[in-house]
């Protein structure tokens, strides 16, 4: 956990500052639900487990941070800290997804 220490502060951020946005209830629903899904998998990467599992758990965090910015937009959020902690999550989230499958890779062809 420890390795992705801060990539996950960034992950809690995010999702406090999804929840504390006041939008239309079922936006709101959508995408706290998102939020906290995002973390959750996220959260699960980093335990003790397959680089299979992990690299599952990686690639669902992404996809639910991809929803989460798919329903801010849907909602017209210009938040720019929000803007901002989602992109260093992009990219480090697409990083850890990246790493994960080349060491899926090398484990099955190796």
């Amino acid at each position: 956990m420890y390795k992705n220490y801060l990539t996950h502060q960034f992950a809690i951020n995010f999702d406090r500052m999804c929840s504390s946005l006041q939008l239309e209830p079922e936006l709101t629903q959508s995408l706290q639900r998102s939020s906290h899904n995002m973390v959750y998998h996220f959260t699960e990467a980093l335990k003790p487990q397959t680089i299979r599992e992990e690299s599952r758990h990686f690639h669902l965090a992404l996809a639910f941070l991809a929803e989460c910015k798919r329903l801010l937009d849907e909602a017209g959020v210009e938040f720019s800290e929000l803007r901002g902690c989602h992109e260093v999550l992009l990219g480090r989230l697409t990083r850890l997804c990246r790493d994960d499958s080349e060491q899926t890779y090398f484990v099955r062809v190796g």
